[in-house]
Parts: structure tokens; C-alpha cells; sequence
């Protein structure tokens, strides 16, 4: 539903504070978390991002 709004309004960005993707998944363009995601984990050591999906395989 948010991303039909997203296509009928012309939305540049989409601000949410959903951590798990779901908006990715739907087809979003430009989804801003402000609350960060669970996608994506930073290493405590050399502070390099890396997809949760690859550490957890």
C-alpha cells in the first residue's frame, strides 16, 4: 500500500522507522531508517558494514 502512495504521489524519499526491510522488499526507491536496519551489521573491529544474511550463512 505505502508503495503505491510512493507511485501515485511522486514520493522522492521515504522516511520510516521499520528496521527489517520490508519497504526494500516492496520495491521502495529512496527508504531513509531512522532508526537504523537489521539488514546490515558493522564490525566492532575494523568498523567495515557487512550483510547480516552473509555473517549468519
Amino acid at each position: 500500500a505505502i508503495r503505491e502512495l510512493e507511485v501515485l504521489c511522486s514520493v522522492d524519499y521515504l522516511f520510516t522507522q521499520c528496521t527489517d526491510g520490508l519497504h526494500q522488499k516492496a520495491g521502495s526507491g529512496s527508504v531513509v531508517e531512522l532508526l537504523g536496519t537489521m539488514l546490515w551489521i558493522t564490525c566492532p573491529n575494523c568498523g567495515q558494514d557487512h550483510k547480516l544474511e552473509q555473517i549468519m550463512a
